[in-house]
Order: C-alpha cells, then structure tokens, then sequence
C-alpha cells in the first residue's frame, strides 16, 4: 500500500472542497489505486477565523515551514489562488525545490511565472499539475498531455472565464443590465466581491497564457497585453446583437502564426446559432484546431468551488499514477515577443446626433480608417441622439478603438461600444 501525506496551502472555498473531496474518496482510491492518502497538515494564515467547514480530525498551521519542511509530505496542494501571487510563487518554488509535487489552482502565478516553475519542477524531477488553473471541471491538460502526439496545434479558443459568460447570458435572456446580472452571479458564489480579475479579462488572458504554453510551447507575458473588459457591454448591446443573430460572449483565441501569435481576449459577436454561441451561464468551452483533426470542443462548468476542486482532486491522481509529458527545450521557454491582436469585422454602436450631414462624416471616418460598412441599423431617437448600430465588411487591422474614438468625437458623434465581429 502506497502511503501519500498531503500538505494544503488555503483553506478557503477551494481548500474546503478539496479537503472534503479527498476525505469522502480516501477509502475509494485506496480499494482502487492501492494509494492510502491523508491530509497531513494544512496551512491558514488566521488560526481563530472561523470555517465553513469541518477541522475536526486536521491540524492546522500558520507556519508555512510546518508543511515545507516535512519530508513525509510529498504533495502540495496549493489554493491560495492568485491575488498574492508573489507569495504563491515563494510558496510553490520551494515545495518544488524540495521535492514535492505541487497541485496548482493559482492561474496567475502560473501564466506570471510558469516558465520558471516548469523548469524548477523538471530540474528537481517532480510535477506541476495545473489541470484546475484552466477550464474547471474541463480536463484540458490530461487532454494535451496525452492528444496531439503526431499533429501540430493551430489554435485554441473559447470560453474560459464562466462568470463573464454568466453575466452575459443572464443580460441576454432575462434582459438584466450589467450590474443586476453581476450582482445575481455574486449571489451564486460564482463572481468574487471584487470581480474586477473575471469581468475585466485577465482571469482568461491568464489560462490564454497557460494555454499557449502547453498547446505551443511559446509563452507570453501577460502584462504586454490588455483585454477587453466586458463592463462595456449594453443591455442595448446584447438586445441589437440578437436580433441581427449574434450573441456577445467573453472569447479569448490564441493562433499560432509560427513567426507571431494572433489574439483575442474579451467580449466579441459571434453568430447566435454557433457552437460559441450556444454556450450559456456557468459553463466554459475549449476549442482545440489541430492540423489534421481540425475541430474538437471540449465543453464543461466552469465557476463555482466543485469544479475546480474535483480538478485538484484528479490532478493529485493523475501525478501519482501517471506520468507528465516532459516539455521539451534545454532550460525554461523563452518569453514569445511577437504578438497581434487583429480583427477584421467590428460592431459599432454610435450615438448620433439629429444634424444635416453627419452620416456622411461617420461614412468618411470609416472609409479614412480602412473600414467598410456591411450593414447598419438605426434606432429611435433619444435626447436628440439617434442609436446607430454599424457592422463593418472585412478589413484587415489592428485595433481601431483609439482613433475611431477621436475621429468620430471631431464629428460630434460617440462611439458607445466597439467590438470586434468572430466570422469563424
């Protein structure tokens, strides 16, 4: 019988789960696997807050050292998360430089620092799992870790942020603006009291990142990029996008151009009756392009603490009865410096004043920025201001937002809301 002592490092929402999970499953993966596993120690950083959950039977500790420095502990499972990422890292690098495998739930210390702790892990000959970083309750890396052996990874794309995707459904289908949707995903226990990480864009431009590494083997810095928060997002938005058949969603796409990486990360139209389209509430969708597979979608929940801590569970598993796909390369992966964030259709919502003339001066705006308009709609007028909604044909570019913002002010016109249109 194989014994495993297990250190937690939180024991927050996810640390609870996990705890509970591993406890209710013991005498399953003992009968099953011959592997008898036991909470050891647990590390919390207040000893008299009062839990949410049972600590009968765990010892606890504030002292990170009880658990670092215990030989008979072999795995850590962190799920500090990310908000004092410099700490999670000082955490993980020293469980690694100590032997012990490391379960991760923090996305953000990884995408910061990922290149550097896959190297320590690799050097020090122990894991990383990060299954429970990316896709919650989707088992993405068991999938590239043991897919795509003879074909070349094109591209990966989806949903990976639920609550942004929670939001946007609710806004969408019980016509809630942002802040009552927000506010009914608070409610959920699917959105943080500051939200700022999901709906501004960086909890998905951070699995971007763990992705790219693992799809690719070419990692970038996240600071070099900003998403696209989905804040700017209307209840008129969402109203027009549907009856012109669209639906806004939060999409993060990663292609690999060989010489430079295209993406995308926020809130962008895609048609209605689409797989992308059709992905509602808590639920998050990976799409893998593979050269000789094309397609395939990889679809599960995304937010809440099961998902994620049913991740941790697999991945304590998986470490200890399977082995990793080694990454390949002589010391950690270079950062990837050349990236283009590229649209070729917008959606335009303009308010436009009741004067003479202006729509010829929105057309040469357009036309002088490389823009074509494929269709446009107006709305009733209010306070003077018409609402006009313009989709541009395919052109080529860069983000336009800066310029268009200025040109169009010059002509008394506002530029509400400007996103880009996915065609594919």
């Amino acid at each position: 019988m194989q014994e495993v002592q297990i250190g937690v490092l939180g024991l927050g929402t996810i640390g609870a789960e996990l705890v509970y999970i591993i406890q209710s499953n013991a005498k399953r993966v003992e009968n099953e696997y011959g592997i008898r596993l036991s909470i050891k120690k647990v590390f919390v950083r207040d000893l008299t807050k009062k839990r949410n959950v049972d600590v009968k039977g765990l010892t606890l500790t504030n002292r990170i050292e009880d658990i670092l420095e215990d030989e008979e502990i072999s795995v850590i499972a962190e799920c500090i998360g990310g908000n004092g990422s410099g700490q999670t890292l000082d955490y993980v690098k020293q469980a690694l430089q100590k032997g012990k495998t490391v379960i991760m739930s923090s996305k953000k210390t990884l995408a910061l620092y990922g290149p550097e702790l896959l190297w320590m892990a690799k050097e020090n000959q122990v894991m990383i799992q990060y299954d429970a970083t990316v896709g919650g309750g989707i088992p993405i890396a068991k999938i590239l870790e043991n897919c795509f052996y003879g074909e070349r990874v094109k591209k990966v794309s989806g949903i990976v942020n639920a609550t942004s995707n929670f939001i946007c459904s609710k806004m969408l289908e019980e016509k809630q603006d942002y802040h009552t949707a927000l506010a009914q995903a608070q409610a959920c226990g699917y959105a943080e009291n500051d939200p700022s990480d999901d709906v501004d864009g960086y909890d998905a431009l951070y699995k971007a990142v763990i992705l790219s590494m693992f799809c690719f083997e070419k990692y970038f810095d996240p600071r070099k990029v900003t998403p696209k928060s989905i804040r700017v997002i209307g209840l008129f938005d969402m109203q027009v996008a549907s009856e012109l058949g669209y639906s806004i969603k939060p999409i993060f796409s990663i292609e690999d151009q060989g010489e430079s990486l295209q993406y995308h990360v926020g809130p962008c139209l895609v048609k209605a009756d689409s797989i992308l389209g059709k992905i509602n509430d808590n639920h998050n969708i990976i799409i893998v392009n593979g050269e000789l597979t094309r397609h395939l979608a990889f679809f599960g929940q995304g937010a809440g603490k099961e998902p994620t801590a049913s991740a941790m569970f697999d991945d304590i598993l998986n470490a200890l009865i399977c082995q990793r796909k080694p990454m390949s390369g002589e010391g950690p992966i270079p950062a990837f410096e050349q990236l283009d964030e590229r649209y070729t259709q917008y959606y335009m919502h303009l308010a436009v004043p009741d004067t003479l003339g202006v729509m010829a001066a929105v057309t040469k705006v357009l036309s002088d920025t490389g823009l074509n308009i494929d269709k446009l709609v107006t709305k009733d007028k209010v306070n003077d201001f018409y609402d006009v909604v313009v989709f541009t044909s395919k052109a080529e570019g860069s983000r336009v937002e800066e310029q268009l913002t200025k040109a169009l002010e010059e002509v008394g016109v506002r530029l509400v809301t400007l996103l880009p249109i996915l065609s594919s």
